[in-house]
């Protein structure tokens, strides 16, 4: 997405993405699960490597990539968390 790959494509189906950076829902009852805290570990190091300081920052520009893409036409079809965790993103901006 970060790479406009995106524009590559017809519609984008969004399930259970967050685009907060605040890894969602799952804090409260699996902060200490390991495969949370692995999930965690990724995302940040993940942001590091494309040049954030914050997994907020990267999931933001994923956001408005998105915005975007739809503004250009793209169809997005998003459900769950998908859907609050986008707007949250966008308005937090």
């Amino acid at each position: 997405v970060l790479n406009d790959a995106l524009l590559l494509f017809d519609w984008l189906h969004l399930h259970h993405e967050d685009f907060t950076g605040q890894y969602g829902k799952f804090y409260r009852s699996y902060r200490t699960a390991p495969w949370y805290i692995e999930d965690k570990k990724q995302a940040e190091a993940l942001a590091s490597r494309l040049g954030y300081d914050k997994v907020a920052e990267e999931k933001l520009d994923v956001a408005l990539k998105i915005r975007d893409y739809v503004v250009g036409g793209g169809f997005m079809f998003a459900m769950c968390s998908a859907t609050d965790s986008f707007d949250i993103a966008l308005s937090a901006e």
